[in-house]
């Protein structure tokens, strides 16, 4: 469905037909927008290991802390490339932060290709530690991650970027943010 379908699905459903709408256009697409953002977050929905701009990640010499693509919300696995004419790729362990912590606290020039990876912070500015700098120039990161949409949705041919079968749990995530917004006409017996 694409969004001028779905803003009709939730008119339908939510029974606004009047003129003119309670529930605006701008605002459902609004809510519909908020929706697919929560169902890509709660269902991970949008798994990537593909998409360059998210999930490369350039290495820099001396370099431990990378602030990650604001779409991810998860990192569930990275690859290392040391570049060049070296085709290989290496897993890097997922590590506690704590443990990389101490290891750089008590060897804070410890240099070389990276062997486990922490993440911290909040969505959006997600942040990607590795227990060591690069050493060399060349190196790459290859996230594999669970990201939100990339664009919302703005005009009426925009389609969700979660599968269809997940476009009906839309309209009544969107129902429950409109039913929770609190004025007396909404709430209304009578409406």
């Amino acid at each position: 469905m694409d969004l001028s379908a779905l803003i009709d699905e939730f008119r339908n459903q939510s029974g606004d037909h009047g003129v003119p709408a309670f529930w605006p256009d701008p605002t459902v697409t609004a809510f519909l927008n908020r929706a697919e953002h929560e169902a890509a977050e709660r269902a991970k929905l949008l798994p990537d290991k593909t998409t360059a701009s998210v999930v490369n990640v350039p290495l820099v010499i001396g370099q431990t802390d990378y602030l990650l693509h604001p779409s991810i919300f998860d990192v569930v696995g990275v690859w290392l490339s040391r570049g060049g004419t070296d085709p290989r790729r290496w897993q890097v362990c997922r590590s506690l932060e704590g443990d990389i912590s101490y290891d750089q606290q008590h060897r804070p020039t410890q240099a070389g290709w990276a062997r486990e990876f922490d993440v911290y912070g909040e969505p959006g500015q997600l942040r990607l530690r590795l227990d060591r700098a690069p050493a060399e120039a060349g190196g790459s990161l290859q996230l594999e991650v669970y990201r939100y949409p990339l664009m919302e949705m703005e005009d009426g041919g925009d389609e969700p970027e979660i599968a269809p079968r997940h476009h009906d749990g839309l309209i009544y995530w969107a129902l429950k943010i409109a039913y929770e917004t609190r004025d007396m006409e909404g709430s209304a017996s009578a409406r």
